[in-house]
């Protein structure tokens, strides 16, 4: 919501509107336009195989992050999958430190 008041100089109620039909068509149409790297599954299948433990942190919300996952089959390789449940202006490394914080219950020094 931020993004459209700063950018295009629009009043809270009309950057909610904008917002609220941005997640909408992002959720119901585009959500999984993404695409895997080739071989990804391949890859991450070896990892597993050798007792490596594998998660997901990423800035996506993260019933979409799930949803993604589940979509292309990563969610068998990759525990947990971690995002943020709401929209967030945190950095990548400062929501990977609180996830590795929470998954890990431990101080994590980034």
């Amino acid at each position: 919501m931020n993004i459209f008041m700063k950018h295009f100089a629009m009043t809270p109620d009309k950057a909610q509107e904008a917002s609220d039909i941005f997640r909408d068509r992002y959720k119901n149409y585009d959500l999984l336009k993404a695409y895997l790297y080739d071989n990804i599954l391949e890859v991450l299948q070896y990892i597993q195989s050798k007792g490596i433990k594998q998660a997901i942190a990423t800035n996506k919300r993260q019933d979409y992050a799930i949803d993604i996952c589940k979509h292309f089959g990563i969610d068998k390789f990759c525990k947990p999958i971690l995002g943020p449940n709401n929209i967030t202006s945190k950095t990548k490394a400062d929501l990977i430190k609180d996830k590795l914080k929470k998954y890990l219950k431990s101080d994590i020094k980034i």
